[in-house]
C-alpha cells in the first residue's frame, strides 16, 4: 500500500479513529432500488459474472474454504483472513470473515475490530444482495470473547443479509457498529461514522461519498478480486461440515 495523502485519508485516519468509542453512528434506509449503482461500485457486473462462470462446478449446497494470513509476525499484526464460496439452487454466496481484535490488543494504535461481509450472486437478471459490517470488539470480548472466534463469525457472516447487517451478539452494543450497509431486493441500509446524512444518502444512490466511505469501496473491491484470484490458484477446497 502506498502512503500517499488520500490512502491516510482513506484509511489510517478512520482506522486510528475507531479506537474511540462513540454513540451509535447515523443510518440511513431506503428502498432496495436506492442501492443499485452502489452495488455496481462494489460488485462490477463483469466480476459477477466471471465468478458464477467460476464457481459453476461447485457442488450445490457444500461450502468451499481457504484462509489466508496476513499481517507481519513481527510487527504482531499477523491474523487469518477466511474466504468462503457456497452454492444454493440459483444463487451462490461468498464471505468474508476479518477478525482483527487480536491485532488491536497488540498494538495501541491499531483498533480492535472485525469485519464480516457476504454477498449472494443470482443466476439470471436478479440484482445481488451485498451486506458489509465493520464493528468494534471490546464490549463482546468483555461479555464472550469466544463470540470472535472465527466459525462463530462466519455463523454470523451467513445471516447478515437477513439480519440487516446486525448480528445478534450486537444487538445489545449498536454503538460499536462502525460501518454497516445492506443492499437487499427490498431495502437499502446505511450505517457510518465520519459522515453526514447527506453524504450517506448520496453514498447509497451510488455518488461519490467521503475519504472514508470511498475506502469502503476500494476495501471490497480489493476482498472481489482476492475470491477472483484464489479461484484461479485452486486455493478453495471443499469442506465435510459448514
Amino acid at each position: 500500500m502506498k502512503w500517499n495523502p488520500e490512502t491516510i485519508r482513506k484509511n489510517v485516519i478512520p482506522d486510528i479513529s475507531d479506537n474511540l468509542s462513540s454513540r451509535e453512528p447515523l443510518f440511513i434506509e431506503g428502498v432496495g432500488e436506492q442501492g443499485k449503482k452502489l452495488l455496481e461500485r462494489m460488485i462490477p457486473k463483469e466480476k459477477r459474472e466471471q465468478l458464477l462462470v467460476m464457481i459453476r462446478d461447485f457442488e450445490e449446497h457444500s461450502s468451499y474454504q481457504t484462509t489466508t494470513l496476513v499481517g507481519e509476525k513481527k510487527k504482531r499484526t499477523q491474523h487469518p483472513h477466511l474466504f468462503v464460496i457456497e452454492r444454493g439452487d440459483n444463487h451462490i454466496q461468498l464471505f468474508f470473515v476479518d477478525p482483527e481484535h487480536n491485532v488491536g490488543k497488540q498494538n495501541t494504535l491499531r483498533p480492535r475490530i472485525g469485519n464480516l461481509m457476504s454477498l449472494k450472486i443470482y443466476e439470471g437478471n436478479s440484482e445481488p444482495e451485498l451486506a458489509i459490517l465493520r464493528f468494534r470488539t471490546p464490549e463482546i470480548e468483555d461479555k464472550d470473547i469466544t463470540l470472535l472466534k472465527i466459525q462463530p463469525q462466519l455463523e454470523a457472516a451467513r445471516a447478515l443479509i437477513e439480519n440487516e447487517g446486525v448480528p445478534q451478539f450486537l444487538e445489545d452494543f449498536r454503538e460499536e457498529i462502525l460501518f454497516r450497509i445492506v443492499v437487499r431486493h427490498d431495502k437499502s441500509v446505511l450505517q457510518a461514522r465520519y459522515t453526514k446524512e447527506q453524504g450517506l444518502k448520496s453514498f447509497l444512490e451510488g455518488g461519490k461519498g467521503s475519504s472514508a466511505l470511498e475506502g469502503k469501496v476500494d476495501s471490497q473491491n480489493a476482498i472481489i478480486d482476492r475470491f477472483v484470484r484464489f479461484l484461479e490458484e485452486k486455493k478453495f477446497k471443499k469442506v465435510e461440515s459448514k
